[in-house]
Protein backbone atom coordinates (compact mmCIF):
# COMPACT_ATOMS: atom_id res chain seq x y z
CA UNK A 1 0.00 0.00 0.00
CA UNK A 2 1.60 3.59 -0.73
CA UNK A 3 1.00 5.91 1.89
CA UNK A 4 1.44 10.15 0.30
CA UNK A 5 4.41 11.63 2.06
CA UNK A 6 4.35 14.00 5.23
CA UNK A 7 3.81 17.65 4.46
CA UNK A 8 7.02 19.32 4.13
CA UNK A 9 8.00 21.63 7.41
CA UNK A 10 7.69 25.40 7.31
CA UNK A 11 10.25 26.91 8.41
CA UNK A 12 9.30 29.65 10.83
CA UNK A 13 9.01 33.05 8.81
CA UNK A 14 10.04 36.32 10.76
CA UNK A 15 8.46 38.01 8.00
CA UNK A 16 4.88 36.57 8.30
CA UNK A 17 5.01 37.43 12.19
CA UNK A 18 5.13 34.23 13.37
CA UNK A 19 6.97 34.86 16.80
CA UNK A 20 4.33 37.40 18.92
CA UNK A 21 7.03 39.73 19.75
CA UNK A 22 7.41 40.53 16.08
CA UNK A 23 3.87 42.03 16.35
CA UNK A 24 3.63 45.82 15.83
CA UNK A 25 7.71 45.64 16.21
CA UNK A 26 9.25 48.99 14.90
CA UNK A 27 12.43 48.75 15.60
CA UNK A 28 15.07 46.92 17.48
CA UNK A 29 18.76 47.95 18.00
CA UNK A 30 20.70 44.32 19.30
CA UNK A 31 23.91 46.70 19.92
CA UNK A 32 26.08 44.00 18.94
CA UNK A 33 28.35 46.07 16.54
CA UNK A 34 32.18 46.72 18.11
CA UNK A 35 32.11 50.24 16.88
CA UNK A 36 29.93 52.76 14.77
CA UNK A 37 26.24 52.87 13.57
CA UNK A 38 24.02 50.52 15.57
CA UNK A 39 21.98 48.43 13.02
CA UNK A 40 18.43 48.45 13.32
CA UNK A 41 17.16 44.52 12.94
CA UNK A 42 13.60 45.10 12.34
CA UNK A 43 12.99 48.39 10.63
CA UNK A 44 15.12 51.01 8.59
CA UNK A 45 16.22 53.52 11.94
CA UNK A 46 20.27 52.69 12.34
CA UNK A 47 21.50 54.89 14.74
CA UNK A 48 24.24 56.84 13.92
CA UNK A 49 27.37 56.83 16.42
CA UNK A 50 28.28 60.49 17.47
CA UNK A 51 31.57 60.59 18.67
CA UNK A 52 32.75 57.17 18.47
CA UNK A 53 30.32 54.98 20.93
CA UNK A 54 32.11 52.33 22.12
CA UNK A 55 31.14 48.26 22.80
CA UNK A 56 31.39 46.13 25.87
CA UNK A 57 30.15 42.53 26.87
CA UNK A 58 26.27 43.06 27.03
CA UNK A 59 23.43 41.09 28.48
CA UNK A 60 23.02 39.53 25.02
CA UNK A 61 25.97 39.86 22.70
CA UNK A 62 27.18 43.07 23.10
CA UNK A 63 26.21 46.47 24.44
CA UNK A 64 26.74 50.13 23.39
CA UNK A 65 28.90 51.78 25.85
CA UNK A 66 28.77 55.76 26.62
CA UNK A 67 30.89 58.12 27.77
CA UNK A 68 29.93 61.28 29.32
CA UNK A 69 33.37 62.71 28.94
CA UNK A 70 33.04 62.22 25.29
CA UNK A 71 29.59 63.21 24.80
CA UNK A 72 29.01 59.92 22.94
CA UNK A 73 25.62 59.36 21.62
CA UNK A 74 23.61 57.24 19.25
CA UNK A 75 21.18 58.85 17.30
CA UNK A 76 18.29 59.49 14.05
CA UNK A 77 16.90 61.84 12.61
CA UNK A 78 13.14 62.50 13.47
CA UNK A 79 10.62 60.71 11.42
CA UNK A 80 6.85 59.46 11.85
CA UNK A 81 7.90 55.89 12.87
CA UNK A 82 9.40 57.27 16.61
CA UNK A 83 6.61 59.55 17.01
CA UNK A 84 4.02 57.73 18.72
CA UNK A 85 2.46 60.32 20.44
CA UNK A 86 -0.73 59.89 21.72
CA UNK A 87 -0.87 56.24 20.70
CA UNK A 88 -0.07 53.27 22.16
CA UNK A 89 4.16 52.04 23.10
CA UNK A 90 6.37 50.16 24.34
CA UNK A 91 10.35 50.64 24.73
CA UNK A 92 12.45 47.67 26.61
CA UNK A 93 15.80 47.26 26.72
CA UNK A 94 18.95 46.52 28.96
CA UNK A 95 21.01 49.19 31.01
CA UNK A 96 24.05 48.88 32.89
CA UNK A 97 25.14 52.84 35.08
CA UNK A 98 29.09 52.72 35.23
CA UNK A 99 29.00 55.98 37.28
CA UNK A 100 26.36 57.62 38.63
CA UNK A 101 25.32 61.34 38.25
CA UNK A 102 23.05 63.11 39.12
CA UNK A 103 20.59 62.98 36.18
CA UNK A 104 21.54 60.22 33.20
CA UNK A 105 19.43 60.45 29.98
CA UNK A 106 19.27 57.10 28.33
CA UNK A 107 16.31 57.35 25.40
CA UNK A 108 14.97 60.68 24.58
CA UNK A 109 13.47 62.36 21.57
CA UNK A 110 14.23 65.68 23.21
CA UNK A 111 15.71 69.39 22.24
CA UNK A 112 15.16 72.64 23.95
CA UNK A 113 11.52 73.52 23.55
CA UNK A 114 10.98 70.52 21.28
CA UNK A 115 10.42 67.35 24.48
CA UNK A 116 8.31 64.70 23.11
CA UNK A 117 9.88 61.34 25.75
CA UNK A 118 12.68 60.90 27.89
CA UNK A 119 13.85 58.06 29.92
CA UNK A 120 16.28 58.93 32.69
CA UNK A 121 17.82 58.09 35.80
CA UNK A 122 17.27 60.87 38.38
CA UNK A 123 19.05 61.90 41.54
CA UNK A 124 17.26 59.48 43.50
CA UNK A 125 18.63 56.56 41.70
CA UNK A 126 15.42 55.39 40.52
CA UNK A 127 14.73 55.31 36.26
CA UNK A 128 12.28 57.91 35.18
CA UNK A 129 9.73 58.23 32.21
CA UNK A 130 8.67 61.29 30.79
CA UNK A 131 6.14 62.19 28.03
CA UNK A 132 5.35 65.83 27.05
CA UNK A 133 2.14 68.05 25.35
CA UNK A 134 2.96 70.53 22.52
CA UNK A 135 3.56 72.99 25.01
CA UNK A 136 6.35 71.25 26.14
CA UNK A 137 4.62 70.13 29.70
CA UNK A 138 5.84 66.90 30.90
CA UNK A 139 4.45 64.34 33.29
CA UNK A 140 6.12 61.68 34.44
CA UNK A 141 6.01 58.58 36.56
CA UNK A 142 9.24 57.10 38.58
CA UNK A 143 9.97 53.38 39.07
CA UNK A 144 9.29 53.54 42.83
CA UNK A 145 8.23 50.25 43.26
CA UNK A 146 11.25 48.84 42.36
CA UNK A 147 13.34 51.28 44.15
CA UNK A 148 17.06 52.54 43.98
CA UNK A 149 19.22 51.66 41.10
CA UNK A 150 23.20 51.25 41.21
CA UNK A 151 26.26 50.77 39.48
CA UNK A 152 27.79 47.57 37.45
CA UNK A 153 24.53 45.53 37.46
CA UNK A 154 21.83 45.45 34.46
CA UNK A 155 18.38 46.10 34.40
CA UNK A 156 16.01 45.24 32.38
CA UNK A 157 13.18 48.47 32.19
CA UNK A 158 9.98 48.26 29.96
CA UNK A 159 8.44 51.80 29.60
CA UNK A 160 5.72 53.18 27.23
CA UNK A 161 2.11 54.42 26.89
CA UNK A 162 -1.29 52.75 26.84
CA UNK A 163 -3.77 54.95 25.21
CA UNK A 164 -6.61 52.52 25.73
CA UNK A 165 -6.10 53.61 29.90
CA UNK A 166 -4.27 56.60 29.23
CA UNK A 167 -1.57 55.40 31.56
CA UNK A 168 2.28 56.26 30.81
CA UNK A 169 4.50 53.45 32.71
CA UNK A 170 7.62 52.17 33.67
CA UNK A 171 8.67 48.53 34.92
CA UNK A 172 11.78 47.45 36.21
CA UNK A 173 12.84 43.41 36.17
CA UNK A 174 9.78 42.34 35.37
CA UNK A 175 8.58 43.85 38.32
CA UNK A 176 5.61 45.75 39.74
CA UNK A 177 4.82 47.87 37.33
CA UNK A 178 4.07 51.99 38.23
CA UNK A 179 1.96 53.77 36.21
CA UNK A 180 0.09 57.27 36.08
CA UNK A 181 -2.51 58.83 33.99
CA UNK A 182 -1.04 61.92 32.61
CA UNK A 183 -2.33 65.27 33.47
CA UNK A 184 -1.33 66.18 29.35
CA UNK A 185 -2.20 64.78 26.43
CA UNK A 186 1.04 63.21 24.96
CA UNK A 187 2.26 64.86 21.73
CA UNK A 188 4.87 64.78 18.83
CA UNK A 189 8.04 66.58 17.94
CA UNK A 190 10.40 66.87 15.50
CA UNK A 191 13.58 66.73 17.46
CA UNK A 192 16.23 63.81 17.22
CA UNK A 193 15.99 60.18 18.56
CA UNK A 194 18.65 59.86 20.91
CA UNK A 195 20.08 56.72 22.90
CA UNK A 196 23.13 57.69 25.82
CA UNK A 197 21.83 61.39 25.80
CA UNK A 198 19.37 64.10 24.29
CA UNK A 199 19.53 66.28 21.81
CA UNK A 200 20.76 69.12 23.69
CA UNK A 201 23.56 67.30 24.83
CA UNK A 202 23.50 67.25 28.63
CA UNK A 203 23.02 64.90 31.58
CA UNK A 204 24.03 62.25 28.97
CA UNK A 205 24.80 58.37 30.20
CA UNK A 206 28.24 56.59 31.45
CA UNK A 207 27.28 53.32 30.96
CA UNK A 208 25.63 50.47 28.28
CA UNK A 209 22.46 50.12 26.53
CA UNK A 210 21.77 46.55 24.90
CA UNK A 211 18.65 45.10 23.17
CA UNK A 212 16.62 48.20 22.68
CA UNK A 213 13.65 47.09 21.33
CA UNK A 214 10.42 50.05 20.44
CA UNK A 215 6.58 48.25 19.37
CA UNK A 216 3.68 50.36 18.32
CA UNK A 217 1.67 48.54 20.98
CA UNK A 218 1.47 47.49 24.75
CA UNK A 219 3.64 44.50 25.66
CA UNK A 220 1.69 41.83 27.40
CA UNK A 221 2.77 40.74 30.94
CA UNK A 222 3.67 37.44 28.92
CA UNK A 223 5.74 39.30 26.25
CA UNK A 224 8.29 41.16 28.96
CA UNK A 225 8.93 37.92 30.63
CA UNK A 226 9.61 36.04 27.66
CA UNK A 227 11.84 39.36 27.30
CA UNK A 228 13.25 38.97 31.28
CA UNK A 229 13.87 35.30 30.34
CA UNK A 230 14.71 34.86 34.60
CA UNK A 231 17.35 37.85 33.98
CA UNK A 232 19.23 36.09 31.08
CA UNK A 233 17.71 38.49 28.27
CA UNK A 234 16.43 37.57 24.95
CA UNK A 235 18.19 38.56 21.87
CA UNK A 236 16.43 38.97 18.66
CA UNK A 237 17.72 35.96 16.36
CA UNK A 238 15.02 34.33 19.12
CA UNK A 239 12.33 36.27 17.92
Amino acid sequence: MHFPAPPAVRPINRAMGVHPLLSGLVSYWAMDEASGDRADSKGSNTLTSNNSVTSTTGKVGSAARFASASTQYLSRASNSTLQPGNTSYTFACWIRMSVISSVMNIVAKSATGFREYEFLRLGSNKLDWWVYNSSNVGSNITATSFGATTTNVWYFVVFGFNAATNKQFIQVNNGTEDSVTPTITPSTTSSTFTVGARSQLDSSMNGDVDELGFWSRVLTTAERTTLYNGGAGLGFSSF
